[in-house]
């Protein structure tokens, strides 16, 4: 469901829209097309998009039922907001006010009184910077709080705990696709987990890729070792030696590939270049689709299933990407109504 033309866009807003909780959620896959072309289009707006997105998950995850009471919660919310320091300090009013408009929302006040509760709302309140995004088309290299180097590919959030420096795991929660070079604590050996929807990535220190869209999750090692778990804990903790790459299928829910991978294909991008080996071209689309928030419609439907091969498409400009793009695919893209329609 879209947003309506002149209504206020906020955190609030967006927890109330149903299309909105059904992208998040992944209850309609319909809704992700209208969300991607949003983002695009509101580049300026998707950090607020994505806080009122981990706080559904978040609140996804801990609630499923509307038992609370709206005057207990608020009375609770209040004290803890008080614990937390004034209102100079929190950089709003001291007054924290719920609008109980829908059992939606006494859901995320519910929610909202855990994580502070727990310390999570620390980050909702005062730590911003724990949240790093990258739009379409964008790539960024940032260093975390321990030293370890994270490249994140376009259309990329990656949000780290709150209690990454209370603690011997170092959490982050990854959407899209990272390369991380993660530093070793050898004072307290502590472990550095990378959680996506369908499963959690275990180091100590090495280097390795994590690619997670869609119906499925690709994780390639390059130096060091990794336990892998699944989320929906069917399978025990999973190893992968130096070149492997394990796929999980969302949609099959089980693990579609495992052994080892060409680390130049993989990892390609941090260099600026996609490359493809025998590749699908539904899969080169989607690709490029999910970098540059975009759409292809391939006229003749049966070169989904072509494979590919490209020593190198440049991926800095769309406007560079697409002639290359076309050469490879021995087809012309042309621009019809927001779509690049390949012919």
């Amino acid at each position: 469901m879209e947003l309506e033309n002149g209504a206020s866009f906020s955190i609030e807003a967006l927890m109330e829209n149903p299309g909105f909780r059904a992208w998040v959620l992944k209850e309609d896959q319909r809704e992700g097309e209208y969300w991607k072309a949003y983002i695009a289009e509101h580049p300026e707006r998707r950090e607020v998009i994505e806080q009122a997105r981990s706080l559904l998950l978040d609140m996804n995850e801990h609630f499923t039922t509307d038992d609370m009471n709206a005057a207990a919660v608020e009375q609770k919310l209040q004290a803890q907001l008080e614990r937390l320091g004034s209102p100079e300090k929190l950089g709003r009013n001291s007054r924290f006010e719920l609008r109980w408009t829908s059992g939606y929302l006494r859901l995320a006040a519910a929610s909202i009184l855990l994580l502070l509760v727990a310390g999570i709302a620390w980050w909702w309140i005062q730590r911003p910077s724990d949240l790093y995004a990258t739009n379409f088309g964008e790539w960024e290299t940032v260093t975390l709080p321990d030293g370890s180097r994270v490249n994140m590919n376009a259309n990329t959030t990656l949000r780290l705990d709150d209690h990454w420096n209370d603690g011997a795991i170092r959490r982050v929660w990854l959407s899209g696709e990272a390369y991380f070079q993660v530093t070793k604590q050898s004072d307290t050996h502590g472990l550095f987990q990378v959680i996506t929807d369908d499963l959690t990535v275990e180091v100590l220190g090495t280097a390795f890729n994590v690619h997670s869209r869609g119906e499925h999750t690709e994780v390639y090692l390059e130096e060091g070792s990794v336990n892998l778990e699944l989320a929906d804990g069917t399978q025990g903790a999973m190893q992968l030696e130096p070149g492997e790459m394990l796929t999980y299928s969302k949609a099959l829910s089980t693990i579609v590939e495992s052994g080892p991978a060409s680390k130049e294909l993989t990892t390609s991008w941090k260099d600026g270049l996609l490359k493809f080996d025998k590749t699908p071209m539904r899969e080169v689309l989607q690709e490029v689709e999910d970098i540059y928030g975009i759409t292809f419609r391939l006229e003749d439907e049966s070169q989904y299933d072509r494979p590919i091969t490209s020593q190198g498409v440049p991926m800095e400009q769309l406007e560079v990407t697409l002639p290359i793009l076309a050469r490879a695919l021995g087809l012309t893209v042309e621009l019809e109504n927001d779509i690049y329609v390949i012919k």
